[in-house]
């Protein structure tokens, strides 16, 4: 009929939306546990308004088809307002995995943001799901069979909290480079695989 789209178009609109609306939870997950960290080190470190925040993050699977991750990084960048300084907190502490250590660099002090384990977990799966969301098919062999693949996934996460929230989301998938931009929070991931013999 006239102004429907083919049967097939249809199907792969509807599986476009779909993947949209999975990758843009994920998205939301990550943003909400990156301000829950920003919130907490903002009330530690007694800091005016936050202007933006810088969140690197470094994920290393010997294992992607069966969530096996072995490595989790994140350090955040915390830019108050009006400063030429930052805070900057630090995960990549092997004997203190459920913590961060923050490095004040307005004042010259240390301090942690402790129990952090459930939220560090939190930013780590929900990296996980928002890679295989976007790749599936990287992650099935053609007749549907998941493949162990060895992978090293690095991100960065912008939030900027002056900036208001921009509907739709911008969304680009280039090969392994993926770009969530929203407006107050950007997101780039790429991955690349690895040979760990």
């Amino acid at each position: 009929m006239e102004g429907q789209q083919p049967h097939g178009r249809r199907d792969l609109t509807e599986r476009i939306k779909e993947w949209e609306k999975e990758l843009k939870y994920h998205m939301k997950e990550i943003k909400g546990s990156l301000l829950a960290i920003a919130i907490d080190a903002k009330k530690k470190a007694n800091l005016p308004k936050i202007e933006k925040l810088i969140a690197p993050i470094n994920l290393y699977c010997d294992d992607i088809s069966n969530n096996h991750c072995y490595k989790f990084d994140i350090s955040t960048e915390i830019y108050p307002k009006n400063e030429n300084r930052k805070v900057i907190c630090e995960s990549n502490i092997p004997s203190l995995p459920d913590k961060l250590i923050c490095a004040n660099y307005i004042d010259k002090s240390l301090f942690e943001l402790p129990n952090l384990s459930d939220g560090l977990s939190y930013i780590k799966n929900e990296l996980l799901n928002a890679y295989k969301t976007a790749y599936r098919e990287v992650l099935m062999t053609p007749d549907n069979q998941p493949i162990n693949t060895k992978i090293n996934i690095d991100a960065t996460a912008y939030m900027y909290f002056d900036k208001s929230v921009k509907e739709p989301p911008v969304i680009i998938k280039y090969n392994n480079l993926l770009i969530y931009d929203e407006g107050n929070f950007y997101f780039m991931m790429s991955w690349r695989p690895y040979n760990s013999s």
